[in-house]
Order: structure tokens, then sequence, then C-alpha cells
């Protein structure tokens, strides 16, 4: 076959394939469906992308949000506790123990610090801050702190008689609690 022959026939089965389309050669109907298939699953993949992409941001936000308001409530907490630890603090009992009082020295007294009113008690409009008081008790005899007089009346169990200074704070917010028991009856 000439040059000429071949580029007529060339074009012969060119024009016979253009007229027909794909469907005239097997190979050619693989290809165009393989390559649709491509097509779609490429546009597929961008728009679940696309749509993922939209989810993330708005659950982004979301997370955003909600971790603002942990945040917001840690420091709410914080403050809370501050608040808690200073009033706890400020209600704490802490009697000072007097030895060594009255005629000769003879008795121990204690003392504790509290509010006027009470605490937390509203006067009006104006509430009671800072209206302190003491409250003095009788506890004892010096006596019951002394090992000599101690060992003299209880022997061997003198220890056990002894009232160091916890025991006396121990006596001492007793006393207060009853006190202030029957002053709210």
């Amino acid at each position: 076959m000439s040059k000429k022959e071949k580029q007529k026939q060339y074009w012969e089965t060119w024009n016979t394939k253009d007229f027909l389309g794909s469907k005239s050669h097997p190979v050619s109907k693989e290809y165009r469906h393989a390559v649709g298939m491509k097509g779609n699953r490429l546009r597929n993949i961008d728009v679940q992308f696309n749509n993922l992409q939209q989810l993330t941001d708005k659950y982004e936000k979301q997370v955003a949000l909600i971790e603002d308001k942990i945040e917001s409530h840690k420091e709410d907490i914080k403050r809370a506790d501050r608040i808690i630890r200073k009033t706890t603090k400020a209600l704490e009992l802490n009697p000072s123990i007097l030895k060594k009082q009255g005629r000769d020295g003879k008795y121990v007294h204690g003392k504790i610090w509290f509010w006027k009113k009470g605490f937390g008690v509203v006067d009006g409009k104006i509430e009671d801050k800072g209206m302190k008081t003491y409250h003095k008790f009788y506890l004892g005899k010096m006596e019951e702190m002394d090992e000599d007089y101690l060992r003299k009346e209880y022997g061997s169990d003198w220890k056990e008689e002894q009232m160091t200074i916890d025991d006396w704070k121990i006596v001492c917010k007793n006393k207060f609690m009853e006190k202030m028991l029957f002053k709210m009856d």
C-alpha cells in the first residue's frame, strides 16, 4: 500500500468512527466508561470533601464555643473556691487560750472573736461586716496543766488527765457553740 492509500484508509476509518461515535469499537467503549467513572468518582470525592470540610468548620466553631464556656466555668469555679476558702477561714474558730488569769493566776480562760450579730446577718440593707466582738469563757484551773499536781492527784495516770493547749481550745470551742446555740433558741 502506498502512502496515499494508507492516508485515505485512515481518514475513512476516522470518519466512520466519528460518525458512529465510540460505539463502533469495544475498547473505546470501555475507555469512555472508565474515564466517565473516574470523573464521577473525583467529583463525588470533591463533594464529600467539601461537605466534610463544612461539617468540620461547623463543629470546630461549636467546639471552640464549648471550650470557651468550659474555661469560663473553670474561672468561676476558681473564684468560688477563693471565696469559700476566705469564708471558711473567717468562720474558723481560732480561740486564744489565756493562762494564769484571775486571782493569783489560778485560772485558764478562752477567748474567741466572732461577729457581733452572727455571721451573714443582714441588718436592714447593710450587711454586718467586720463587726466582731470577743466571747470570753472560763475553761478551768491551771492545776489541770501542772505535772506535779496531777502526779499527786492521779498517780501513774496523770498524763491522761493533763490538759494541753489543744485540749483547752476544744473546750473553748464547745463552750462557744453552746452559747451560740442557746442564743438562737
